[in-house]
């Protein structure tokens, strides 16, 4: 009876630990899910403001010019945006009116 006792008690405990293992591994990516999401509305909202000529973004006389181009090279050189998102097009034409 002590046996079948010990068995029991030690299913539930691996039963037990597998649940919380799953619980934070679905939860971390669910973490990474979201901050890849949030990536893409953080570079739309910044593209809004470039191409709205906003001033608290160029600075005076362009004076943040090359932060907004490392910025956008920071994106592309660490590929946080995926493949086939709609805001890179958007970025490769902020690089082209910043060449004009």
């Amino acid at each position: 009876m002590a046996d079948k006792l010990n068995l029991i008690l030690l299913l539930s405990f691996i039963i037990i630990i597998t649940i919380i293992y799953y619980h934070y591994y679905y939860y971390y990516y669910y973490l990474l899910s979201l901050l890849f999401t949030y990536h893409y509305y953080y570079y739309h909202y910044y593209l809004l403001l470039f191409f709205s000529q906003h001033p608290s973004l160029f600075g005076e006389n362009g004076a943040n010019i090359p932060t907004i181009v490392s910025i956008i090279a920071n994106c592309f050189s660490q590929e946080v945006l995926g493949s086939e998102s709609a805001v890179k097009p958007r970025m490769k034409a902020c690089i082209a009116a910043l060449q004009v």
